[in-house]
């Protein structure tokens, strides 16, 4: 009974253990969720938000601290981008002073988890229309109907898996996605400018799969595009209002006065925005237009400040650009993992180029922002991300954030003759990384001037507008330098030559105009020789009436033939690959020199001509469908440059789900590119073609025969493996079973025993198996539960006693010394008994004899029981039974069970039991003896 009172006291301690672990957790939960049921919602983080939240049904709120700016609020209780609408506020401070403002709720906490093969941002929303304060939607979604046109000029494929921790209607994808699909059924989802958007609201834990191709994002490629812009993106996304435009105009027009192409002015208004203003969350928006005031007044802001500063600018120049909002890449939590949290959301920019598409730029200063997300977050922040064009911002745990922009744009201060500053973009070579500076420099001429040849005659001065890349289009000015025996009329050291005809390597290009100016195209030559061929004489009557003439001629003067200068050309042929290389693919080939496209030029493979630039330097081409090294050969006039491509073959490896592959079992076939899973790809198994998922699994049953082919093809590529020896695997499978089956037989007429009989001693045989390990995992249970009993106690005596800590370590290291002694007693034991004959064989023989009486005794306690099939039962069991339905002494059976269950199972020893299973025994028959002559005399 005391036994039984103890048992039952642990058990109350355990109970009031869990009961009070429950109500810490009930605490921590109650504490958690307190501020969103309270309408607080999940602040408490200083970073929260980097991102305008758009206002439910398209109404934008004030943020605190200005007039007119408008902070953004998710949908329904949506958190950050994961709900944008068709109407998103700009400004106002993240701080902690606009309580209004919803990004003051993205912490830390996890918004979306993914598996993709590459980092990108997750595009949730874009906008066209500004107006001022905030961002607009005009024009309405439309279904989303994959498969989706891929870009003009595709560049890398990104293939991940979503799974959402919060509840959401956008569907972050990265740009440009292609196909979305869905585990569980697919919601109808709309595209708006293909941000993707559910119907319904997607709840947390749904796990969805994408592709995306991103537009070629090459520095040389995009320095080749022109302003060719369709009208409808240009009547779409180069809309300011009329206040925007004549502030931006003239401020874009001042800083980037010689880029030739929107590229370098892209990259020159963010090269001026991350060089002049500070990165901050501390911010109050301006009352009157944000993009402006930022460019032209504040000083600091965070990325919807910089993101609309930039839109704004682009479009001051009439190049379509569009403000977007989503999620950087997030914490790199893995190889392929990464975990989006809500201080991930974003704003940037996307600028068209004609040929390309829609090219993601970000002009916030990439160390900055992560420093902030960093000091969110306690312990470690790895973060990978491609930014803008050309740029790839890393943060690893152990190292400061660092960035590497490799843009072939710099940006020098120039002092202009009103005493303002200008900043002037000037071309450097893409190879070398620079960073905006902002120290006065002595700007650097753009338009070298050849030095003629010198002749007897009048000196002429011969310059180009821009440099003498081959292919570029440049306006060559013929001026004459006055002579020294010249009477000046005017302040002017020379004049434009009319009639004037320019040569380029001994062929004519043009004659000048008025201006003395002619256009003409740098041919492809490693140096450019100009000669000029100005009038045969210039005389006296020629000479303009006063009021026109800058100068007077002293004397007539004869000219030469002509003039000669030469220059060398600047760049080196570079191609470009745009698209996924591989057999069978469809690539475009891009060669250019500098900025400027090579047209016409000849595309050799393997000897062969394959194809021809057009008026872009651009062609397609199609990839050969034999794996291996393919080379390219570019090459127009005196330039020409290789570009050696690797076509990995495609790889189809088999796993059968067995240790051996069995004819009718499953087969599991890996098919790989270059390392990575191929999804998609047709796998034929025998008669059978199965495919393969995303990951480039797929599973088939191996058929009936002695061996089958596994063959995929894909990419114009066929590839097999052979899993042979189907039927030696059977046979090899089959022995075993074989073998036993023929020990059975053999058995059963050795015994003369019945085939029921052969069965029920196999199942004998598996009960006491089982049995076994029941009862040893019980008594690990029990020994377990002890101890744990046991700290429970010492712990409360630290409590109830108040003893101090180091009076209860002591006992606890008592209680732990005692138990390794007793375990190495057992140990001792357990070798004693199983000495070799031999060597103590007196004593084997011995412990032999004790556990044959102990087993003996126990069947002998059996057999005086009801129990009917004692071998379908545990020692336990038994016991229980003989207590309570045959009325056996407790104290006798509970030793008689105790004893067997310990010396059966490697516990106790046998000698030291005996004296006591003896006693236990003869009290039981003892008892039995007693109540039969009871019954005996009752009859009488």
């Amino acid at each position: 009974m005391s036994g039984r009172t103890t048992t039952d006291g642990g058990g109350r301690e355990l109970g009031r253990s869990i009961l009070t672990v429950a109500c810490v957790v009930a605490v921590v939960l109650a504490a958690g969720l307190a501020p969103l049921l309270l309408g607080s919602g999940l602040s408490g983080s200083v970073f929260g938000r980097a991102l305008p939240i758009p206002t439910p049904g398209g109404a934008p709120t004030s943020g605190a601290g200005s007039s007119g700016a408008q902070s953004a609020a998710g949908g329904a209780g949506g958190l950050g981008a994961l709900n944008p609408t068709e109407t998103t506020g700009i400004g106002g401070s993240l701080a902690g002073e606009n309580s209004s403002n919803p990004y003051q709720e993205l912490g830390t906490e996890t918004h979306f988890t993914v598996e993709s093969d590459a980092s990108t941002y997750w595009r949730t929303g874009a906008y066209d229309e500004y107006t001022g304060d905030s961002w607009s939607q005009t024009t309405p979604p439309t279904a989303y109907d994959p498969p989706i046109q891929p870009p003009a000029l595709p560049g890398e494929e990104i293939q991940y898996r979503v799974r959402l921790r919060q509840s959401a209607q956008a569907v972050p994808t990265g740009w440009q996605p292609q196909s979305v699909e869905f585990s569980a059924r697919d919601p109808q989802l709309q595209s708006q400018s293909l941000a993707l958007r559910a119907s319904r609201s997607l709840q947390p834990g749904t796990v969805y799969a994408g592709r995306s191709i991103v537009p070629e994002r090459d520095p040389s490629v995009l320095l080749a595009t022109d302003r060719a812009y369709p009208d409808d993106v240009v009547d779409r996304y180069t809309q300011l209002p009329d206040s925007t435009q004549s502030e931006l105009e003239p401020f874009v027009n001042g800083l980037t006065p010689d880029t030739e192409n929107p590229y370098e002015t892209a990259v020159a208004i963010e090269q001026w925005l991350e060089t002049n203003k500070e990165y901050s969350l501390n911010t109050t928006a301006p009352s009157d237009d944000i993009a402006s005031q930022f460019i032209l007044e504040m000083e600091q802001g965070y990325c919807e400040y910089f993101a609309t500063a930039m839109t704004a600018a682009l479009r001051a120049d009439d190049i379509p650009a569009r403000y977007v909002v989503g999620y950087t890449s997030g914490e790199k939590t893995g190889e392929t993992s990464y975990t989006v949290r809500g201080m991930n959301a974003h704003a940037w920019v996307e600028v068209y180029f004609e040929g390309v598409g829609w090219v993601k730029f970000d002009p916030t200063p990439g160390d900055e922002r992560l420093a902030a997300e960093a000091g969110e977050l306690s312990g470690e922040y790895t973060v990978e991300e491609s930014g803008s064009p050309g740029e790839e911002i890393t943060r690893n745990a152990d190292e400061p954030t660092g960035t590497e922009t490799p843009i072939p744009v710099t940006t020098t201060v120039t002092e202009s003759p009103d005493g303002t500053a200008a900043r002037t973009p000037t071309e450097t070579a893409t190879e070398t990384p620079t960073t905006p500076t902002s120290t006065p420099t002595t700007p650097a001429t753009s338009t070298p001037t050849p030095t003629p040849t010198p002749t007897d005659g009048p000196e002429y001065n011969v310059s180009l507008n821009r440099s003498a890349v081959p292919g570029a289009t440049v306006e060559v000015t013929v001026e004459r330098l006055a002579p020294d025996d010249q009477q000046w009329i005017y302040d002017t050291s020379s004049v434009p030559v009319p009639d004037t005809t320019v040569l380029f390597n001994g062929e004519t290009v043009g004659t000048t105009d008025a201006d003395g100016t002619v256009v003409a195209t740098i041919p492809y030559t490693r140096e450019l020789t100009i000669t000029i061929q100005p009038p045969a004489r210039l005389a006296a009557d020629r000479v303009p009436p006063p009021g026109d003439r800058q100068y007077a001629v002293a004397s007539p003067v004869t000219q030469p033939d002509g003039e000669t200068t030469t220059v060398p050309t600047e760049g080196e042929l570079n191609i470009t690959l745009s698209g996924r290389v591989r057999t069978n693919a469809t690539v475009t080939l891009v060669a250019t020199i500098g900025s400027v496209p090579v047209r016409d030029a000849t595309v050799v493979r393997d000897g062969e001509q394959v194809a021809t630039t057009d008026d872009r330097g651009r062609t397609s081409l199609r990839l050969p469908t034999t794996p291996g090294n393919v080379t390219y050969t570019v090459s127009r006039g005196e330039f020409s440059s290789n570009a050696t491509l690797d076509l990995a073959p495609l790889r189809v490896d088999v796993s059968p789900s067995l240790p051996l592959a069995l004819p009718f079992s499953t087969a599991t076939a890996n098919v790989t590119l270059a390392g990575s899973g191929v999804g998609g790809v047709p796998v034929t198994v025998g008669d059978r073609t199965v495919t393969t998922g995303p990951d480039g699994f797929a599973t088939a049953r191996l058929p009936l025969a002695a061996s089958v082919t596994v063959t995929a093809r894909q990419f114009g590529q066929s590839v097999s493996t052979t899993v042979a020896g189907l039927y030696r695997n059977l046979a090899v499978a089959l022995v075993p079973l074989a073998l036993l089956a023929g020990a059975l037989a053999v058995a059963r007429r050795r015994i003369d025993a019945s085939a029921r009989d052969v069965l029920a001693r196999g199942y004998r045989l598996a009960s006491r198996f089982v049995h076994g390990v029941v009862a040893v995992a019980v008594a690990a249970v029990t020994r377990v539960y002890a101890s744990v009993r046991t700290v429970i106690t010492e712990l409360r005596a630290l409590i109830d006693r108040q003893d101090p800590p180091q009076v209860v370590f002591r006992r606890l290291l008592a209680r732990l010394r005692a138990w390794v002694s007793q375990q190495e007693t057992r140990l001792q034991r357990v070798a004693t008994r199983e000495t070799p004959v031999g060597a103590g064989g007196g004593a084997q023989a011995t412990v032999t004899d004790s556990r044959r009486t102990l087993r003996e005794n126990w069947d002998r306690f059996v057999a005086r029981t009801s129990v009917r099939t004692p071998s379908t039962r545990t020692p336990g069991e038994i016991a229980e039974h003989a207590i309570h339905t045959d009325g056996l002494p407790p104290d006798a059976v509970r030793t008689l069970r105790d004893a067997f269950r310990g010396v059966e199972y490697g516990r106790l020893d046998p000698d030291a039991e005996r004296a006591a299973v003896t006693e236990a025994l003869d009290a039981v028959e003892t008892h039995l003896a007693a109540d039969d002559s009871a019954e005996d005399g009752g009859g009488a």
